[in-house]
């Protein structure tokens, strides 16, 4: 599989380069990460503007959600086709327009296709990101770009609640999409002066895979938000089942969207399979503590979030200076320590009977330190593993990794707080995490290093 010239150079960007490359990435993410989460806080208001019930008005954050699965895969392609730098530039300029109609919209139904319309750019934005890391970036700093990646995620998802609120206490909900404007442009103007190309597969994508991928994922995500209602829940199961079989029947020979030169590797395969059984722990356990600290605790919604924020804000303190020691150390041995820490920070929530304050905060504080050790080191261990010419495509295999495991945690969520409780969900998403460090520590000895084809 051959890509075309000019490649990138080896060593990355120059440092002032670098530094507005970076930037525009970052902004291009948290933009992404935050509309995700900003909106849930205005689904009220969104409700009484449109006279419209809560079932309806929950659709905007769905659609939004389904829209970016659908698209992971199928940008991840288009970037290896295209390049990395004109898709991303893409998507963020889609989502800033679509921002912008969002803020205009005059029905609920226009404001859910544009909706969509912010989850497909985004899509776009999340399956390139870390593939032009690897481009901005030289090798040997990789794992810092990613723990730069995985900062901006985590501060974006805690200031969510606190941005929203901000603003809702201010002005219209409509504000909550006008304010991507500005960025969006600053950010577009940053990238086009800053971002690098990057060279290209010369072969056609597969593209019918890449949609049964996108289906399926689709299909696997509403199936799990409706596992009450039997019939529906086993069709949607089914569906995926069919779809992600048939793409696997198509990932045979080199030409496909995830060849067997990725799939066969150890390095890769078992950082793909570790990562989405974390974000499936994680996932679970976001679930399951809110309703541990608010039901089972007592805590009032804005003490409940004070300590929530303890997770992803010691992830985003954290990621940084795991990145920079994945770049010197096996994944395999941060990844483990990790995802124990993160274990032992879930059985300290669900043994803990009426804990302080502090020891809320402080087993917290821990499962987002353990999952900062482990997230960035997996990343790079994934996107190291693959050939250049395949860093879309391993991108997005990143994200749907991601993706399926937060659905599949979330929906074991549901299942086990209505059968169990909290405190259960929780002691088993701490077994869970046991048992993801035992997949992490198996493959020490797959080496470690950057795949230079």
């Amino acid at each position: 599989m051959s890509a075309t010239a000019p490649a990138p150079p080896a060593s990355g960007l120059p440092p002032r380069r670098r530094f507005w490359a970076v930037a525009a990435l970052m902004a291009g993410v948290a933009m992404s990460v935050l509309d995700a989460s900003l909106v849930n806080l205005a689904l009220p208001s969104i409700a009484t503007a449109f006279g419209v019930g809560a079932g309806r008005a929950v659709w905007v954050t769905t659609a939004y959600l389904l829209a970016a699965a659908a698209a992971i895969a199928l940008f991840a392609a288009l970037g290896d086709r295209h390049g990395y730098r004109r898709v991303w530039l893409a998507g963020l300029t889609g989502f800033t327009l679509a921002s912008a109609g969002c803020a205009v919209a005059p029905t609920l139904p226009v404001l859910l296709a544009l909706r969509a319309a912010q989850g497909l750019a985004a899509a776009a934005v999340m399956s390139v990101g870390p593939a032009l890391y690897r481009v901005i970036f030289p090798p040997q700093q990789l794992g810092r770009a990613l723990g730069l990646s995985a900062m901006t995620v985590a501060a974006s998802a805690a200031a969510g609640p606190s941005v929203a609120g901000a603003i809702l206490g201010l002005a219209d909900w409509r504000w909550l999409f006008i304010i991507n404007l500005p960025v969006g442009l600053i950010a577009l103007a940053a990238a086009a002066a800053a971002m690098p190309a990057s060279a290209r597969r010369t072969t056609l994508p597969d593209y019918p895979a890449v949609l049964l991928a996108g289906l399926s994922l689709v299909s696997l995500v509403l199936a799990l938000g409706s596992v009450d209602h039997f019939v529906p829940a086993t069709l949607l199961f089914t569906a995926s089942l069919v779809c992600a079989l048939t793409f696997a029947r198509r990932q045979r020979d080199e030409h496909a969207w995830l060849p067997p030169v990725l799939w066969r590797n150890t390095r890769f395969s078992l950082a793909a399979a570790t990562s989405a059984a974390a974000f499936a722990v994680q996932g679970l356990a976001y679930v399951s503590l809110s309703f541990r600290l608010q039901h089972d605790w007592e805590l009032s919604a804005p003490m409940a979030g004070a300590v929530f924020t303890a997770w992803p804000l010691a992830l985003a303190l954290l990621a940084p200076l795991a990145g920079r020691a994945a770049d010197r150390t096996a994944a395999a041995k941060l990844c483990t320590a990790g995802l124990l820490l993160l274990a032992g920070g879930l059985a300290a929530l669900a043994a803990a009977t009426r804990p302080s304050p502090a020891m809320m905060l402080a087993s917290t504080a821990l499962c987002g330190f353990g999952f900062a050790l482990f997230q960035s080191p997996n990343n790079r261990e994934l996107l190291g593993a693959a050939p250049r010419a395949l860093s879309g495509t391993a991108s997005g295999v990143l994200a749907i990794a991601r993706t399926f495991g937060q659905s599949l945690g979330a929906a074991a969520a549901a299942l086990l707080l209505s059968a169990a409780g909290s405190q259960l969900a929780l002691a088993l998403a701490a077994l869970f995490a046991l048992l993801a460090a035992g997949l992490s520590l198996s493959r020490r000895r797959t080496g470690h290093g950057e795949s230079a084809a």
